[in-house]
């Protein structure tokens, strides 16, 4: 199995920033728009299991209209744009809840993801939000606001960029599912 190269997909994603002229979050909450210009067309269909697909030949991201959190189309959008610029060999990507929600899965799913977050909440703004400040439950909701993104993805971003032994777990009937875990936290 291939490795995945998450800081390879960041790079990309400030790529597309700086060539976008990005400078402050207002425009990156034009999702869409982003797309288009990078020459791709965004599209909401009820889509059953899947969260978005990226479908290369038509040049089309399709996100499923029926997920209720506008922070976590915007991340599935995102998403398929990541695939969109790093897997130019595959023509057509179909990605499940749990291809973008767990942080998990193959390369290309993790590296996607990992655009995505880049992409959405990119280091340059996000960091100063957590330098030398512990994680709170209001500052994820805060800054999910500010960047509109999903809960979790912001939490993982706070978790990533904490200058302090911080975690995050997610558990369902008293089993944890992930975790992730902030640099200094690993020492």
């Amino acid at each position: 199995m291939m490795a995945p190269r998450v800081e390879l997909a960041r790079r990309k994603a400030n790529e597309v920033l700086d060539a976008l002229d990005i400078t402050s979050v207002a425009p990156l909450n034009r999702i869409e728009e982003l797309c288009a210009m990078r020459g791709v067309a965004v599209r909401a269909e009820s889509l059953r299991s899947l969260h978005g697909a990226l479908l290369r030949s038509r040049r089309l991201i399709v996100f499923n209209a029926d997920i209720p959190e506008i922070g976590k189309q915007r991340f599935t959008i995102a998403h398929e744009l990541g695939h969109w610029e790093l897997h130019p060999q595959l023509q057509q990507i179909l990605c499940t809840a749990e291809d973008i929600q767990a942080y998990r899965g193959s390369a290309h799913e993790l590296e996607a993801n990992a655009f995505a977050a880049e992409l959405l909440m990119p280091g340059f703004l996000f960091s100063d939000a957590m330098r030398y400040k512990a994680p709170t439950v209001d500052d994820a909701k805060r800054l999910a606001e500010r960047f509109q993104t999903s809960f979790t993805a912001t939490l993982l971003r706070m978790v990533q960029f904490s200058d302090l032994p911080v975690f995050a777990v997610f558990s369902v009937a008293g089993k944890i599912k992930w975790y992730c875990r902030s640099k200094i936290a690993e020492t």
